[in-house]
Parts: structure tokens; C-alpha cells; sequence
């Protein structure tokens, strides 16, 4: 059984799954023991080394000659594990904030636009299937997809398809709405799939807890660029064409690469920081600074308490909000989850 046909299994299934994958790694799976390290040609160590990231670290270890740390160099130890720690919840609850208030205007509005789609060139490996096409709507196959071997099979006489994504929506010209079609199938369990309309909250969700896991597994291999600085990059200047923008969200998404997160919720994640002016351009912000360019000065209030937006509330006769927050401040929020479907 593959990783991403866990999600397709009943709780009973899923934890018999687990129960015999663990199993196996007991029994199949060799773990690395002192002997490893003070064998300096044994290979284990070059293959430990080569997931962790930090040879230098642990050749020295192995060259110590007095096995005891002093005092100095525990303090040391335990006063960098505790900054990094402290510094990545920080930095994952301070992004969790600014991309909620980036996307929450962020919505699905429509069934289907009517786009063409995303085109991609065959064959495609499993993981960019994984990362940018399973359930998602094909053209071609006149229906979504959900599992690569399907996939391969019913497309093995095409070069080419069609993919129906968030990239190649035309539901709002802003690319801040949707369609249902184009975002795709999200799976519930038990082959059970549904729209939120709330997608932008959503995408919220997925984006930080697989950047937040992403800086973990990052931080524990010796790599250091993290994945919500990467979708920060600030890569143009001024105001750009909508072609522009595409290409730009494209070499993120190749810069970041599938982390076990579909690349919908990256595209809306960086979709949140382009907004459309009067020239027909887009200009980019920071996600942080994502709220600041829109003209709900209600959601400016509740995201950005300040003496100025506060200002702006009080002397404002009228004004039009579609933050979330708002509907919710109201009462008026509805959890309308779109059109539900069984595979």
C-alpha cells in the first residue's frame, strides 16, 4: 500500500495499516548503534550522515577524546535548542495570522468557469500526480482523477492533457474566487469529497501545518530555507501582467516541490498576495502586508487594531466587508459547504 492511499481508508483499516507498518520497521528496518560511529569507514555513517545533514557535527562527536561535555558546552547546547524552538512556534503563529488575514476574503463562488485548463505535458511521475493533479478535474477524462495508477493507465496514449486547477481559473478576474471545478475534489474519508467555500481559510490550514511540520523535518535534515520564506520571495517589483503572476507562482511552487501538500493550497496561499488595480495590473505584497491592500476597512480593523483603522471605521458612512471574521462578528455566517460528491 502506498502513503497516499492511507487517506482513502476507514479509522479500523487505517490503524491496522499502521500497526503492521510498525511491525516491519522493528523487524526489517536496521538502526544505526554506537558501533556505526566508531567505525569510521562503516557506510551507515555516510548514510546517516546523508539525512541528517551534519557530517562536521557528528565527526566531531566521534573524534572527542574525553567523552564528557563541560558545563559550558551543555549550557551552550540546551540554550540553542531552546532559541530554535521558541523562535519556530513564534514564527508559525505570526504567519498563521498573516496568511488568515491575506486569504479570508478568498472564497468559491461558482460551480464551474468554463476554463480550458492547466496544460501538462505526459508522461508525469507520482509525486508531481501527487502535487499538482490528483483530484483534480481532466478534460480529457471527462472526470477527476484520485489515483496515479488509474491515471497512468487511462491517459498511457496521450502526450498531453488538460488540468482544471486554481492557476487557470477565470471565476474572478482578481484570481481572489473560485469555482468548484477548478479547485477540486477535497476528501472528507470514506470516498466522501467536498468544496468549502471558505477556501481561502482553509488553504490556510493545509499551508501552515505542512510548513510548520516542513520547517521541523527541514531544520532536522541541516536545510535552511523554510517554506514561508520561500513563499514570500518577493521575485517582482512594482505592477505585473496576470502572465507575470502565473509564471511567478509557478517557480515557487518548483522551488518548494511537493511536501505532502497539494499545490492548490500553495497557489491560493501566493494568489493572496497579488491584487488587481484600476490599470488592469496586479501589485504584490507581502503576505503580511496582504490586508493592507484591500478596501474592507472592517477586516483591517480586526486584523490590524490600530488608532488609524480604527479611524477609518469611525468616520466610514458605509462601507462593504466579505471577511469572514466579519460574518462572524455579525452572525452571518454560513458553513456552506458546496456540492458534495461520492467516489
Amino acid at each position: 500500500m502506498k502513503f497516499d492511499d492511507l487517506k482513502y481508508l476507514s479509522r479500523e483499516d487505517y490503524i491496522e495499516e499502521y500497526r503492521k507498518l510498525g511491525d516491519r520497521m522493528f523487524s526489517e528496518c536496521y538502526i544505526p548503534n554506537s558501533f556505526d560511529l566508531l567505525d569510521k569507514d562503516n557506510s551507515s555513517l555516510a548514510e546517516i550522515a546523508a539525512y541528517t545533514g551534519n557530517l562536521e557535527d557528528i565527526q566531531k562527536s566521534i573524534d572527542r577524546e574525553d567523552s564528557l561535555y563541560t558545563e559550558e558546552e551543555s549550557h551552550k547546547f540546551m540554550d540553542s535548542v531552546l532559541a530554535s524552538n521558541i523562535v519556530d512556534i513564534v514564527e508559525s503563529g505570526m504567519f498563521y495570522k498573516a496568511l488568515m488575514s491575506a486569504t479570508d476574503d478568498m472564497q468559491i463562488i461558482s460551480e464551474d468557469c468554463d476554463d480550458s485548463g492547466e496544460e501538462f505535458t505526459l508522461p508525469i511521475s507520482e509525486e508531481d500526480f501527487n502535487y499538482y493533479i490528483q483530484n483534480h478535474f481532466v478534460n480529457e477524462l471527462d472526470k477527476y482523477v484520485t489515483s496515479y495508477d488509474n491515471f497512468v493507465e487511462n491517459t498511457k496514449n496521450l502526450k498531453k492533457i488538460h488540468v482544471r486547477t486554481i492557476l487557470s481559473c477565470k471565476a474572478h478576474k482578481g484570481h481572489r474566487c473560485f469555482c468548484s471545478k477548478c479547485l477540486g475534489l477535497i476528501n472528507r474519508g470514506d470516498d466522501n469529497y467536498y468544496s468549502p467555500e471558505s477556501i481561502g481559510l482553509f488553504s490556510t490550514l493545509m499551508v501552515t501545518e505542512s510548513a510548520t511540520q516542513s520547517s521541523l523535518d527541514s531544520m532536522n535534515k541541516g536545510i535552511t530555507e523554510k517554506v514561508t520564506d520561500m513563499l514570500n520571495q518577493r521575485m517582482l517589483k512594482g505592477s505585473c501582467t496576470e502572465e507575470e503572476v502565473i509564471e511567478f507562482i509557478k517557480s515557487i511552487l518548483k522551488q518548494i516541490g511537493y511536501i505532502n501538500i497539494q499545490s492548490r493550497y500553495l497557489q491560493i496561499a501566493l494568489f493572496s498576495r497579488f491584487y488587481l488595480t484600476n490599470s488592469g495590473k496586479f501589485k504584490i505584497s507581502s503576505i503580511a502586508s496582504s490586508i493592507n491592500q484591500r478596501e474592507d476597512i472592517l477586516a483591517k480593523f480586526i486584523y490590524r487594531p490600530n488608532t488609524r483603522t480604527l479611524r477609518n471605521l469611525v468616520l466610514a458612512d458605509e462601507f462593504e466587508s466579505n471577511s469572514v471574521k466579519t460574518k462572524i462578528m455579525l452572525d452571518n455566517y454560513l458553513d456552506r459547504r458546496k456540492k458534495i460528491w461520492h467516489i
